[in-house]
């Protein structure tokens, strides 16, 4: 359940918005993790339109060893990227979340990068007031977390 409405966020007259720049940017964070599977990539802005923060998915200790872990496979990358922040410039900031998977065509994303249901309570205990993803096709979405 997402709280708050979901807006699907098209305007044609502008093809360079300030979601999609920032969107670009979590997609270039996401392809710089390590992780084998899903790379995600978080970045944090401020109302203004200031970079607060960037985290990346991290695969946790002991995964690359044994392929046969499959449960909490990764640290997400909204919690690094929170964690990275300072707590008081968080309140207030967007996330925007990007992924996709190296195993697909360089220009696919992944086939969501919406935040779990733990991502989102921790932006909304935090104080992010949106979170912006996209779609498998690439539409962004951005909806209110708090």
């Amino acid at each position: 359940m997402t709280p708050g409405r979901l807006y699907a966020i098209t305007d044609p007259r502008i093809e360079e918005s300030r979601h999609v720049r920032w969107m670009n940017v979590a997609r270039k964070l996401a392809k710089t993790s390590l992780f084998p599977q899903e790379r995600m990539g978080c970045v944090l802005v401020a109302p203004g339109g200031r970079l607060i923060s960037r985290g990346t998915n991290q695969a946790k200790s002991g995964y690359l060893k044994n392929k046969n872990y499959t449960v909490n496979q990764a640290h997400h990358s909204e919690l690094a990227a929170v964690l990275n922040a300072n707590k008081d410039s968080v309140r207030g900031s967007t996330a925007y979340v990007a992924g996709y998977t190296p195993n697909k065509s360089e220009d696919m994303p992944c086939w969501s990068s919406r935040p779990c249901e733990g991502c989102q309570a921790m932006l909304r205990e935090y104080g992010v007031k949106y979170a912006v993803f996209h779609d498998r096709v690439g539409n962004l979405y951005k909806y209110k977390v708090s």
